[in-house]
């Protein structure tokens, strides 16, 4: 009866620790997994600003190519309607350098491009496209014509497109990381949510073997009434499968006889059985 008790004991014991064990796996697995969910939420987020900021910085680049186009158109023609893309052009460079403003501020390695973007921009059209658009609107187009010839004026858009080029590049590489980081806490996210179902189903298994143990050293009598039941089921259907056998047999044949020989014999001339 010690004997019992202390492996009762014992059981209730494993049991408990057991049960210890399973919040613990299935509390920190749901932390891990709520954490690396949010890490996905996060980095997708940002990949979608990036990825957004990359087509302001093409609608920026688009500004301010119409910005040089209707500069030359005008200063070859002298016709005020080419001067149009110039002014719609500063509008939609304006809209596209505060987008990038409000998503690229709190970046130290994209905030300094694009103020390099805003001021040459600024400087090629202050110091060359509009003096020399006044220059062909005042003076006529030799004037206009020698001051483009510098080239100091191509110079300073040259450079303002590296700087386009070069936030283009590095918003591009941003949002790559983004997407790696993005993928990686995805793969963790998933990794914890099956490494915690597995776990769980274990810790499940071994409870019940557990269970099962503690109930036979409760009522050991309970398992053999168990068991014995389950053996009378099995020959119940022994025997049933049996005597299927033995109805479904075919009958065996009779076998078989000779026909009965006749005798023949002469009598009065003639035969006769």
């Amino acid at each position: 009866m010690a004997a019992g008790r202390w492996a009762r004991t014992g059981v209730r014991r494993q049991l408990g620790v057991l049960g210890l064990v399973y919040l613990v796996i299935v509390g920190v697995g749901a932390i891990f997994a709520m954490l690396a969910l949010g890490r996905y939420s996060r980095d997708a987020e940002e990949r979608r600003l990036l990825l957004t900021d990359l087509t302001a910085v093409e609608r920026l680049r688009a500004a301010y190519s119409d910005q040089e186009t209707a500069q030359r158109g005008y200063i070859i023609s002298g016709d005020e309607t080419f001067l149009e893309p110039f002014g719609t052009g500063q509008a939609a460079a304006a809209t596209a350098l505060t987008t990038l403003r409000d998503d690229l501020d709190d970046r130290p390695a994209l905030a300094p491009v694009l103020a390099q973007v805003a001021e040459r921009a600024e400087r090629w059209r202050v110091e060359h496209a509009e003096p020399e658009i006044s220059l062909r609107r005042t003076q006529g187009e030799d004037a206009a014509a020698v001051a483009v010839a510098s080239g100091a004026g191509k110079l300073q858009f040259d450079q303002l497109r590296a700087s386009v080029d070069s936030l283009s590049a590095d918003i591009a590489t941003a949002a790559e990381h983004a997407t790696a980081a993005a993928a990686r806490a995805r793969r963790v996210a998933v990794t914890s949510l099956i490494a915690s179902v597995v776990t769980t189903a274990s810790v499940s298994l071994i409870s019940a073997f557990l269970l099962a143990c503690w109930a036979f050293l409760i009522n050991p009598e309970w398992v053999r009434i168990a068991a014995n039941a389950y053996a009378e089921r099995l020959l119940a259907s022994s025997e049933m499968l049996q005597q299927t056998a033995a109805s479904s047999s075919p009958e065996k044949p009779a076998p078989l006889t000779r026909p009965r020989r006749r005798r023949y014999s002469r009598r009065g001339g003639g035969l006769h059985l």
